[in-house]
């Protein structure tokens, strides 16, 4: 089989496999999963070969992605808990109904994380959204957010919501300047231009390393907020910069709406 267990987790099969097998389990291998379960009579179900049953959760998830996407997808997401065993299992269902590697790119991002312990109902640990959003505006939820790579977790602090939300104050005024540049060439524009370029695209190629391109549009637009003199294509420049930031990231968006 072109995929085996562990390919996505880097795991060897003793760091798979918790316990041995018990004497009555029905599987012949520590690893097999269940493809087909037999429903309660509370439980949905349908008819099968093997008796009325429901697709074990693998193949659920499988079938519906496959049906609207084909033998194989371009990118494939979820939480960091999830690749084993579930797209590992998944992966391992379609090389065997379609004989085709299922997904090209996997993306599994971090927990979020609350006193650094993964937020969660169980433990009662959690922040909702409408909390946040009663006191921040989701522009700035976002672009806090994306201020960590997505791989990696990501500690829960409001106080990275006030800097953000200067921060972003700060990007809105540089973006309102360069929309009204009608002054002389300062030569300072044309360096910060290249510059923010090669740097978040780098960082954007990186797997998506956003807390990278963010920082450097953070410096970009500190580079620009005392700019004193600022020309017609100079203005232009910088909102191209923004404009395609904005596209790429989803932040403000309404702040570069119709330019350049």
């Amino acid at each position: 089989a072109k995929h085996s267990f562990g390919i996505l987790t880097h795991q060897k099969f003793d760091d798979m496999v918790a316990d041995p097998l018990p004497p009555d389990s029905e599987k012949e291998d520590p690893l097999d999963f269940a493809v087909w379960k037999r429903s309660r009579p509370d439980e949905p179900g349908w008819d099968s070969p093997w008796g009325r049953g429901r697709p074990g959760w693998h193949v659920e998830c499988f079938a519906m992605a496959s049906k609207y996407l084909g033998p194989q997808i371009d990118i494939h997401g979820g939480g960091k808990d999830l690749m084993f065993p579930h797209h590992e299992s998944e992966a391992m269902i379609c090389e065997a109904v379609y004989g085709t590697d299922w997904t090209r790119y996997w993306l599994h991002n971090g927990f979020l994380t609350l006193a650094s312990e993964k937020m969660s109902k169980s433990l009662g640990n959690f922040v909702t959204i409408r909390e946040i959003l009663k006191d921040w505006d989701g522009e700035v939820v976002r672009f806090c957010l994306l201020k960590e790579q997505y791989r990696k977790d990501c500690e829960y602090d409001a106080d990275c919501f006030k800097i953000t939300k200067e921060e972003l104050d700060e990007i809105h005024a540089v973006i309102a300047k360069a929309r009204s540049a009608r002054g002389t060439a300062g030569g300072t524009v044309g360096g910060a231009v290249r510059r923010v370029r090669e740097k978040f695209f780098a960082a954007m190629d990186d797997d998506f390393d956003t807390r990278e391109a963010v920082y450097a549009l953070i410096e970009f637009t500190e580079a620009l907020r005392d700019v004193s003199s600022m020309s017609r294509t100079e203005g232009r420049q910088v909102l191209q910069v923004y404009g395609d930031a904005a596209r790429i990231l989803g932040v403000f968006e309404d702040a570069v709406a119709g330019a350049p």
